[in-house]
């Protein structure tokens, strides 16, 4: 029952014929890696709004940055946001680093997992692919 509650919560519709892809804007540091997002799955057990994961979300690289890395990490994502989470959750962090002395914007994209009980840091949007553009400032 919770899964459908948490499905209907998040909007989870019908695929569209044309889907557009969500666009998220980050700034971060030259020279250095910075967390951009990061995704995980998890439910919620009885009523206390403690929360443990429900795997790990796969996420792949669909087009690669021109300007830099991205590494996907398991590790501790935090309270998702808008989750009635009371605690942390594991997931997937999405992690850029910039070239070295790159200043100005750069993109990638990459698809998260089709999953009812997913929940995506970087967006709200239904989870599949999303486009990060990124700027690099000092």
């Amino acid at each position: 029952m919770k899964a459908a509650i948490l499905a209907l919560a998040f909007g989870l519709a019908a695929p569209a014929l044309a889907q557009e892809v969500p666009e998220i804007h980050r700034t971060v540091p030259p020279n250095v890696e910075s967390k951009v997002g990061s995704a995980a799955m998890w439910h919620i057990k009885g009523g206390n709004g403690r929360c443990s994961a429900r795997g790990t979300p796969t996420l792949d690289i669909t087009v690669p940055p021109k300007h830099g890395t991205v590494r996907f990490v398991t590790g501790d994502v935090g309270i998702p946001e808008g989750s009635g989470c009371s605690n942390s959750v594991y997931g997937r962090m999405i992690l850029y680093t910039p070239a070295p002395g790159f200043i100005g914007q750069d993109q990638f994209t990459y698809n998260s997992v089709r999953d009812a009980m997913s929940f995506n840091w970087v967006g709200r949007q239904s989870p599949g692919p999303r486009t990060l553009i990124i700027t690099v400032k000092q």
